[in-house]
């Protein structure tokens, strides 16, 4: 099978060059662009095929030079006048670019090169063979430094101007960092050593940084960067698995890392970190061949064991960490549970459109036969819509397959999920006299029915909310309503319509459990995490909060309402539990009360100027968001204060590792916003390039003891 060699351009991803075969044999793996892109070097461990040196203007063939051995790598010299080669006979030559003449061959000591590194002009090259490294001139072949070691050489690194030459000996967790002086044939080693890098295991990879201020050297669960002027340890990181290389961008800000993974039968990946942060920004999860950043970018390309070459583009952290426009014609937008996706429906459309919060790009889009009227994410993750041709559909969000549709649907139906999104209730109210509503509950996977139905209420009665407990065994209703009434003299009065009260039901046996009753309506219902807890919340601010232990029924607690008057909030109470169970939070008014579950004591307060219209806890229980009138405060517990303001936000939700807030805002854009202090002074720091200056400090701090507010960035001499 033939194999030959192409070349692309990366801004349009277009083929600008294929060159005919290289060898019947071998893949041809050695590459080389010369620096205007006019010339294109290829080869391959092929010895007959030698290397061939294409024009790219033309498409032709320039020259063929002849090899004894398989080619392993390639370079040209800065001018592109020069090609240097280095062979699996361990022989480097120089060559001719116009004419294909061998201007010389770098001989080094021994047996021959068994490592070369080049300068990032390939004016100087460096060879080693066993222990002697040598660092020679590609301009005149001749030899300008000679290193002699005790142990064998394993590795060598030269910093891209060529006046330092990195070492790493044979199975040693030591780099040695020498001076190459110009002009010197033999050189003592004490005095050109510069510095000593050292591990605590063997070292695996190291590499200079692009413009030779740092050095990146790695080994197994262990990545650092040094300063290459002093031998300073800047940055220190854990990833897990064996380091193969380390490539830091143009800016030294992004750091590529190539990791064997121990516990993936040594699958490689590709991670990116954020320096100035310590943060990780993404996984490429390929076996890696090749990779390389693009000059002046953090553009990075990466070449695996298939035959894609992928271009990628890691990000930094941002305090807004990103904002979706939506346009205006968008009727309701709703987020996803782990803050990952938004739905989107416009008036009068059939149509909703799912998109990537990440990317801000549109994923996919689900439609009905008829306009749609109604958009929701299941606990789960999944679509729920409701159209005006009467079914109710959910869809997987990472394909848009309808997973299950259930027909014919109506406005006096209600839809309840259990927190894991398995299981799908639907309440259908009462369509005739003599007919019990009914609640049924589905599969969401099969959209098989299951259990009973339950005969929820009978048909003079009221349902004002229901729940099912997070182990899907209950059903909880909240139920009771109060009928108006005009005497003959016009006075108005109430008569009590149906139970007053919470039931709960078996689902699988449609059984009746028990019911609560109380002395007004139950607005709220709602089940603990663990599932033994059961709360019940009257529309009365002058009723506590109850909490029933399940299936017992057995009242364990009830909270106080508030002692000033809140009658005008009557109906805008609400009560949630945090997702550890650790904590209660009670809407009453313009006040948040949190209440710890362990004694059932008050523990905070959190006041608003207006009244809390919703609020939800941070997956971990930490944090907790609350909305009041237009504007939202995020709220960290443990302090009782609001660590964060958002104006003009219509919903929210917090990503699962609790570090953001995706919010949608009036404006129609969905922005995603950094919580936690640490988070914002990252990202302050990966906005520059070294710590402020001492005059600064003094003009914006005044006499505050000066001190580096950035690790892993320079500090300005004074």
């Amino acid at each position: 099978m033939g194999l030959n060699a192409q070349v692309w351009d990366i801004r349009t991803g277009q083929r600008v060059f294929e060159s005919p075969v290289i060898s019947d044999k071998y893949v041809p793996e050695s590459l080389a662009l010369s620096s205007d892109g006019s010339l294109l070097a290829a080869g391959s461990l092929d010895a007959g095929a030698g290397a061939r040196v294409f024009d790219l203007t033309t498409g032709q063939e320039r020259l063929r030079l002849q090899l004894d051995a398989g080619l392993e790598q390639l370079a040209f010299t800065a001018d592109g006048k020069r090609l240097i080669t280095y062979d699996s006979g361990h022989i480097a030559r120089a060559w001719d670019t116009v004419t294909g003449q061998e201007l010389f061959r770098f001989a080094h000591s021994g047996t021959g090169a068994e490592h070369i590194a080049y300068d990032a002009a390939k004016a100087r090259v460096a060879t080693s063979n066993a222990a002697v490294a040598q660092v020679w001139d590609t301009a005149s072949g001749r030899k300008i430094a000679d290193f002699r070691f005790d142990d064998r050489v394993e590795d060598i690194a030269l910093n891209p101007n060529g006046t330092r030459l990195g070492i790493h000996k044979s199975d040693s967790s030591e780099i040695a960092v020498l001076r190459v002086d110009g002009g010197v044939a033999s050189a003592d080693l004490s005095a050109a050593t510069l510095f000593t890098l050292r591990h605590e295991q063997k070292i695996s990879a190291f590499a200079f940084s692009a413009d030779g201020t740092r050095i990146v050297t790695g080994g197994e669960d262990d990545l650092r960067v040094w300063d290459a002027t002093s031998g300073k340890e800047l940055v220190r990181l854990n990833p897990q698995g064996w380091v193969r290389r380390g490539l830091l961008s143009d800016d030294n800000t992004v750091l590529a890392v190539s990791i064997d993974k121990l516990i993936s039968g040594g699958r490689r990946v590709v991670e990116f970190w954020h320096l100035p942060a310590r943060q990780k920004l993404a996984v490429v999860p390929p076996n890696t061949s090749e990779m390389a950043f693009r000059p002046g970018t953090t553009a990075f390309a990466i070449a695996d064991d298939s035959t894609t070459v992928r271009i990628v583009y890691p990000e930094r952290a941002k305090p807004e960490y990103g904002r979706l426009p939506l346009g205006n014609s968008w009727a309701r937008t709703v987020i996803s549970p782990d803050g990952e996706l938004i739905a989107t429906r416009a008036d009068d459309s059939k149509e909703a459109e799912i998109w990537d919060v990440e990317t801000g790009k549109p994923r996919l889009r689900v439609a009905h036969d008829d306009v749609l009227s109604y958009i929701h994410f299941t606990a789960g993750g999944r679509l729920l819509t409701q159209g005006e041709d009467k079914t109710t559909r959910l869809w997987d969000t990472r394909t848009g397959r309808e997973l299950l549709r259930l027909a014919p649907t109506s406005d006096r139906e209600w839809l309840e999920f259990s927190p894991d999104g398995k299981w799908m209730g639907i309440s259908r109210l009462r369509r005739s006299e003599g007919e019990e509503a009914q609640f049924e509950l589905y599969d969401t996977e099969s959209g098989a029915f299951t259990g009973k139905p339950i005969p929820i209420f009978p048909i003079n009665g009221a349902i004002n909310q229901i729940a099912i407990s997070p182990d899907g065994r209950f059903l909880a209703t909240g139920e009771g309503r109060e009928e108006e009434k005009k005497e003959e003299n016009g006075a108005t009065y109430y008569v009590k319509i149906g139970f007053f009260g919470a039931s709960l039901w078996d689902v699988q046996t449609g059984q009746e459990v028990m019911k609560l009753p109380h002395d007004h309506s139950v607005y709220h219902v709602a089940f603990s995490p663990d599932s033994t807890l059961m709360m019940t919340q009257t529309n009365m601010t002058v009723d506590p909060i109850r909490l029933w232990n399940i299936p017992a029924g057995k009242l364990v607690a009830e909270l106080p309402v508030p002692e000033e008057d809140l009658w005008w909030a009557v109906g805008q109470r609400g009560a949630k539990f945090s997702p550890d169970g650790r904590l209660f939070a009670e809407a009453a008014g313009n006040e948040l009360i949190i209440w710890r579950m362990t004694d059932y004591a008050r523990v905070a307060v959190l006041p608003h100027k207006e009244w809390v219209s919703s609020f939800g806890f941070s997956r971990d229980g930490r944090l907790l968001a609350s909305e009041a009138g237009k504007e939202l405060l995020v709220w960290d517990l443990a302090a009782g204060r609001a660590i964060v303001r958002l104006s003009q936000v219509e919903s929210f939700q917090f990503t699962p590792d609790g570090k953001r807030l995706v919010a949608v805002h009036e404006d129609n854009t969905v922005r995603v916003w950094q919580l936690y202090a640490d988070d914002l002074i990252a990202d302050a720091c990966s906005r520059l390039e070294a710590n402020l200056s001492h005059e600064a400090w003094r003009t914006y701090l005044g006499e505050e003891p000066y001190r580096p507010t950035c690790p892993g960035l320079p500090v300005p001499e004074r």
